[in-house]
């Protein structure tokens, strides 16, 4: 079951998974025990700290085996108190909503007897502000002013700035699901030396649904259930274990689980999915829960100038934006122009996309928050192909065609005259989806005039050259949920316009749309109806500036075989302690 983890994690690879929940799924018998068989693709996890951890294959392995701060509730994605594979009993809120006291339950221990408490909490707060441990989610504490623990079950988390969510991303980000650590193992390791310790592949000491078995690095991870999980729905895990096998591919994983070989797939490739469905109407074994994705396909499009990028202040010593320092940034020469943006979005038939790249298992977005969001704007309309308008706006933008049907600069405020309308589209390798996305682009931008050369590159490159702000477009993937706890101000913040660092890649900069998002998670006594009003606000300004090009959501679906006790909801296939198999004694 996916659960939600650290969001600045999560955010690259595009995947959030649910606090609110314990383990994974999987599949048949192993070792003559009930034990679910699970598998990802790739190179499995790289670390089980979740202090370390930078993709979503270790954050699922920690939250395995390690306890998270606050849950979410699985019906509606909430975050609220006393929530399974959570510690927060309950809390309170201040009124200025700076300060929450949280309570945390006294139920869990680790595996050693050492009880769970502040002190871990406190603890793994401490390794990652701590320069000397290197902490790559170092930049997810910058909105907590202080977090201490005044007793043994309380914990006090202070903000810099007040928040309206369910519960803060700041506090979430740092203690997502498998966010702590044992402080009494932990404190014995120089922090300087902790991200090359024995204990991130060999953590002896856990508390959560499952205790680590064995880790066999790039074939499997084997986790055996810990019956003294406190938060079991009923009165005992319902499985001996979980082995997670490390496949090549998404495609070995699909043929593995139409094999009968694994129990349990998440989110398999649209391409897959028909072949999925015909197989389970053979196979009553099979069953099948779709819902709506949280995941949104995107292309983040380059408002400076690549050659030259620059933060949009001077930055002091210490590489923080001096506000009172505003830095002019020479325009991007394609899309510096907001009419050659709004062209672009014209000229791309999105339910093309839909059909093309996802085999129709999703819907267009309309701006930043995804179809099921409970802010989305219902009055606000996805823009639509008009390859007429998209060419009159390329007209008045000094973009004129040429020979050969490539439009080259005479009059543009961007481009010096004679400069070729072309860019470069970036997209991660070997992945299909967003490969045929930009195949789809290039030839549908080619009609009105664009040059597209697209370029398939590694992962890490792609989000490198992002960063550094030496890009020109790149497609992208998002992940939101439904309720308004993602804070998606870091992509347009003016203070995270840096090169070098993740955050506001683009250079988009409008002033009102900053104020519009500093105001919505920090609304005057939370009122509905203004968060309401500048969620339109948010979204209409985006899709006015088209900083990104808004492209649709992905359907999720997940399927599953064998097994029993499995109860999805609306946006999860729920608690896996529940979970059994169908031949199991």
């Amino acid at each position: 079951m996916h659960r939600l983890v650290k969001v600045a994690t999560i955010m690259l690879a595009a995947v959030l998974v649910l606090a609110s929940t314990a383990g994974g799924k999987a599949n048949a018998q192993s070792d003559q025990k009930n034990y679910i068989i699970d598998a990802t693709f790739g190179k499995g996890p790289d670390t089980f700290n979740s202090i370390f951890c930078v993709e979503a294959s270790c954050a699922t392995a920690s939250a395995n085996i390690f306890p998270g701060l606050i849950g979410r509730n699985p019906k509606n994605l909430v975050f609220e108190p006393n929530i399974p594979g959570g510690l927060a009993k309950s809390w309170k809120i201040s009124d200025d909503r700076l300060t929450w006291t949280i309570t945390l339950k006294n139920t869990y221990k680790w595996s050693d007897g050492v009880p769970v408490t502040s002190k871990d909490i406190l603890g793994t707060w401490n390794l990652i502000i701590n320069a000397a441990t290197e902490s790559p989610n170092a930049t997810i504490t910058e909105d907590v002013e202080s977090v201490t623990a005044p007793d043994d079950y309380t914990v006090v988390v202070k903000l810099k700035r007040p928040q309206c969510d369910s519960a803060p991303q700041s506090i979430d980000g740092i203690y997502g699901t498998g966010g702590i650590q044992p402080a009494h193992i932990l404190e014995k390791i120089d922090p300087a030396k902790l991200k090359d310790a024995e204990f991130n592949l060999k953590p002896d000491v856990t508390s959560g649904q499952y205790k680590l078995n064995e880790f066999r690095v790039g074939e499997l991870v084997r986790y055996d259930s810990d019956q003294s999980y406190p938060d079991k729905q009923g009165a005992k895990i319902e499985h001996d274990g979980l082995v997670v096998k490390i496949v090549e591919s998404q495609a070995v994983l699909i043929e593995q689980f139409l094999a009968g070989q694994i129990n349990v797939v998440e989110e398999p490739r649209v391409a897959d999915r028909d072949r999925i469905k015909a197989a389970a109407a053979k196979d009553p074994s099979i069953k099948i829960f779709t819902t709506t994705g949280s995941l949104w396909d995107h292309i983040v499009l380059n408002l400076g100038d690549p050659k030259d990028p620059q933060p949009a202040f001077e930055l002091d010593k210490d590489g923080k934006p001096q506000l009172d320092k505003p830095i002019k940034q020479k325009p991007h020469p394609v899309f510096g122009d907001v009419r050659v943006r709004r062209a672009f979005q014209l000229g791309i038939n999105v339910q093309d996309l839909i059909k093309g790249a996802v085999f129709g298992y999703g819907k267009q977005m309309t701006s930043l928050l995804n179809p099921s969001n409970r802010y989305t704007d219902p009055a606000l309309k996805p823009i639509g192909y008009d390859k007429a308008a998209a060419e009159k706006l390329l007209d008045a933008a000094g973009w004129v065609k040429g020979a050969d049907g490539f439009r080259v600069a005479k009059g543009s405020q961007t481009a010096p005259d004679g400069t070729r309308l072309s860019f470069k589209l970036m997209t991660i390798a070997g992945n299909a989806r967003r490969g045929a996305v930009a195949q789809i682009i290039k030839d549908e931008l080619k009609d009105i005039g664009f040059d597209v050369d697209v370029q398939s590159i590694d992962f890490n490159a792609m989000i490198d050259q992002q960063n550094a702000q030496t890009f020109d477009a790149a497609i992208a993937a998002r992940g939101s949920v439904t309720d308004n706890s993602i804070d998606w101000s870091f992509l347009f913040d003016p203070n995270r316009d840096i090169p070098g660092q993740d955050g506001n890649a683009g250079s988009y900069i409008n002033p009102q749309l900053t104020k519009d998002m500093q105001e919505v998670s920090a609304v005057k006594g939370c009122d509905e109806k203004r968060t309401t009003e500048l969620w339109k606000s948010i979204q209409k300004t985006l899709q006015d500036d088209q900083p990104y090009i808004f492209l649709y959501t992905q359907d999720y679906m997940y399927a599953y075989r064998g097994l029993e006790g499995v109860n999805p909801t609306e946006y999860t296939i729920g608690y896996t302690d529940t979970w059994k198999l169908a031949t199991a004694k």
